[in-house]
């Protein structure tokens, strides 16, 4: 019985594994308007400007990366300017910081502009870009 709750535990803790959880500032920068990523950083929910999304990413291979953007965190405004259409732009190349890159364990940091499709999930927006 006691191996049975031990290894139901430690199952459990599998299943929660913790996900690369990002803050993402929309828009381009100097002046965040536009279309592209203004800035990313590491998760701090409590502390959002209207433009900053909560986003997972995950290195699929080398060339692909996963965002899921959390829809309880995109505003009205975000979703019509960036979601809408279903297709995600980045008018520009988008150049993690270093720090970003080790957190997500890759060496290649530029995501490429183009337009992507978004695909609509129960509660996330997925958009998956070439890097």
């Amino acid at each position: 019985m006691k191996l049975a709750i031990l290894f139901i535990s430690l199952l459990c803790l599998l299943c929660l594994k913790t996900e690369n959880i990002f803050i993402i500032t929309l828009g381009k920068a100097p002046n965040c308007n536009g279309f592209n990523f203004c800035g990313i950083s590491a998760n701090n929910e409590d502390t959002r400007a209207e433009n900053e999304v909560l986003v997972s990413i995950n290195v699929i291979d080398e060339r692909h990366m996963q965002f899921s953007f959390l829809k309880r965190s995109i505003s009205d405004r975000l979703f019509l300017k960036h979601f809408s259409t279903g297709t995600f732009l980045l008018d520009d190349d988008y150049v993690f910081s270093e720090d970003i890159c080790t957190t997500l364990n890759t060496s290649k940091c530029t995501l490429k502009k183009g337009r992507y499709q978004v695909m609509d999930e129960y509660d996330k927006y997925v958009v998956v870009f070439n890097y």
